[in-house]
């Protein structure tokens, strides 16, 4: 996964309506779309932590957890709470590591109905991933990260996009997408998603 950095500058970067450029908006960055909506920007729009906790250097294994709010983020009427979780164990001397996102997202109207709500997960690389029933995996040239999910609930897409970098250099970078809607979920108004990575040292 990759922040993709600065894009191409042209007049369009310093001028109103700039989130809508991939490398400015939430759409070019690993965070969901949440019925169709990016994130915002702005103050805000700001995150809350909720939960930090480091664990102990030195010890065989070091787990930390970090919880943020990001409800505001998302100018969804529907929306009533989403938070996003990371829980790290990292093996003895860095040798690997696992690492669990899980996204609570709790959707209300003004009338108390549950009404349909969809979010689509997105993992931004510019390594091609390499995908199977319930995993993806991007292997790099010192490390190779898997993604574990639940597919009977997650309907995972690949895209690959054409872009520039900063310098006018053209490239290519992969979108991976992990769909989930209400109908498969049994029309619940709570839902947890939660995507298992384990990342492993080694040459290819």
């Amino acid at each position: 996964m990759c922040d993709l950095g600065a894009g191409l500058y042209t007049k369009a970067y310093f001028s109103p309506g700039r989130e809508s450029i991939t490398n400015i908006s939430s759409g070019g960055h690993s965070v969901p779309v949440i019925n169709g909506i990016m994130q915002q920007s702005g103050v805000e729009a700001q995150a809350v932590v909720l939960d930090i906790a480091l664990g102990e250097q030195g010890a065989a294994q070091m787990d930390t957890r970090f919880k943020l709010d990001l409800t505001s983020a998302y100018p969804v009427e529907e929306l009533a709470l989403f938070t996003r979780s990371f829980a790290w164990n990292v093996l003895e001397r860095n040798e690997g590591a696992k690492l669990t996102v899980t996204d609570h997202f709790e959707f209300e109207t003004s009338d108390g109905s549950i009404q349909p709500w969809d979010v689509e997960e997105n993992l931004i690389s510019r390594i091609q991933p390499y995908t199977g029933t319930g995993f993806v995996e991007w292997k790099g040239a010192s490390a190779a990260v898997r993604l574990d999910y639940d597919a009977s609930v997650l309907r995972l897409e690949v895209e690959a996009v054409q872009h520039m970098d900063h310098d006018g250099v053209p490239f290519v970078f992969y979108k991976t997408s992990l769909g989930l809607a209400s109908d498969r979920c049994g029309g619940a108004a709570s839902v947890d998603c939660e995507l298992f990575f384990t990342i492993n040292h080694s040459s290819f």
